[in-house]
């Protein structure tokens, strides 16, 4: 029988074929690992990124290198890597980290670098790469800053200087330019929260508004 992926996944540890068994421990896997489906973090290193070793391993275990590399991209997600110490990293994803301020001391000790805290419009085109590395888009990374930001702490800014994201979700608000500046309220800003919209409170929510928070 030609081996498939996932031909294994039903056996126990210790019912796996002599074969399999030492594939698996070249991948990472011990009995207590393979027993709970807890998968190595080799799982998430690309093909080409595998040493020869390992993917003849993979191989062992009816892997193949279109199906190694579409399930790492079918189930990228943010925060995916979170679990991870630096050196488990894949090569892509460390350069991605890199490229966005982390480094070996701030990721292991579950830090932030300033550019965790730019909105998706501000990191240019090579940090937004990055940030897909890591399993983000404009919507999951820009809801991560909005879930962080306090509320009035775009008010220092005028108008002209808030991110594009900021400007739409002020003029959600019923603000102009002038009126930002200038620091006054709009007819939707002195409404009740149970008043507003969904697409204003969503838009409050950009500008680090909640429901406690709002009145």
């Amino acid at each position: 029988m030609e081996p498939f992926p996932g031909m294994y996944d039903i056996f126990w540890w210790e019912d796996l074929p002599p074969h399999a068994q030492e594939a698996a421990s070249v991948l990472g896997y011990t009995e207590f690992t393979w027993d709970n489906s807890s998968e190595p973090p080799v799982y998430h290193w690309l093909w080409d990124e595998l040493s020869s070793e390992v993917q003849e391993a993979a191989q062992q275990l009816g892997y193949n290198s279109e199906w190694w590399d579409a399930n790492i991209y079918e189930s990228m997600e943010p925060g995916m890597y979170d679990d991870f110490y630096w050196a488990e990293l894949p090569p892509r994803v460390k350069e991605a980290a890199g490229a966005l301020g982390y480094t070996d001391a701030i990721w292991d000790d579950d830090g932030e670098p300033d550019e965790v805290y730019w909105l998706w419009s501000e990191l240019g085109a090579d940090l937004q790469e990055a940030a897909g590395v890591l399993g983000h888009d404009l919507d999951s990374w820009n809801e991560y800053i909005y879930e962080s930001t306090e509320p009035g702490e775009w008010s220092d800014y005028g108008f002209s200087e808030l991110p594009i994201e900021i400007q739409e979700a002020a003029e959600e608000l019923g603000y102009d330019q002038k009126d930002w500046d200038d620091g006054k309220e709009t007819k939707i800003t002195k409404k009740k929260w149970n008043k507003l919209t969904a697409d204003q409170q969503e838009a409050a929510r950009r500008l680090g508004y909640d429901e406690s928070t709002w009145e």
